[in-house]
This record gives structure tokens, C-alpha cells and sequence, in this order.
């Protein structure tokens, strides 16, 4: 019978790890499509309303899923977005996503959009 309720216990346990990893990959993912957004209008020195909005709607929808790591990372950016390389809040996100399998020798290659 123990045995049962932790079988059951553990899959519940994995089931909502799922959800979250599933949730959080989805707010991550519209993030950063805002965020390569905002830096190429940043890049261009082409400020936009509507995507300088978008992010700051997405910027505030981190602050239910992000780790405190992420959103100190934003909040650099925010201040001041060409003072940071993309690639650094690119390895926190697949840290909060428990992706470690990135090695930190990897080179993240940005393409100009």
C-alpha cells in the first residue's frame, strides 16, 4: 500500500514538473521573441510603441515564472539593453529550464535580424 501512494505521489510529482517545464518554455519562448524584437529596433536605433510595449507586458509576466536570476538579467537589460550579450540571458532561461546540457564553451552565434 506504501508503496502505491508513493508511485502515485511520484507521477503526480513528475506530471506538474511537466506542466511547469511546458508553461514556463511557453512564456520564455513569447519573451524572446519580443526581446530579439525590441533588440534589433534598440540595434537600429528605431524605436517602436507596439514592441516596446510588448515588452514590457513580457517583462512583467516574468516575475510569475522566471527565476530571480532571469529577471535580474532583464531588469540589466531593461536599464540598459546594449550593455548585455544576448547569449547571457539565453543560458540563464535553459538554466531555469533545467537544459544543462550546454556547455559553457559553446559559442551562441546571433544572427542581425
Amino acid at each position: 500500500m506504501f508503496i502505491y501512494f508513493f508511485k502515485n505521489f511520484y507521477e503526480r510529482f513528475l506530471d506538474r514538473k511537466q506542466k511547469n517545464f511546458e508553461l514556463k518554455q511557453t512564456y520564455y519562448h513569447e519573451f524572446l521573441k519580443v526581446y530579439t524584437e525590441h533588440l534589433s529596433c534598440v540595434a537600429n536605433n528605431k524605436p517602436n510603441k507596439e514592441i516596446n510595449k510588448r515588452f514590457i507586458i513580457e517583462t512583467v509576466r516574468l516575475l510569475i515564472y522566471a527565476s530571480s536570476e532571469v529577471i535580474e538579467e532583464v531588469e540589466r537589460i531593461k536599464n540598459n539593453p546594449t550593455s548585455t550579450k544576448p547569449e547571457t540571458i539565453l543560458k540563464l532561461i535553459r538554466k531555469d529550464l533545467e537544459l544543462n546540457d550546454i556547455k559553457e564553451e559553446y559559442n551562441f552565434k546571433i544572427f542581425k535580424l
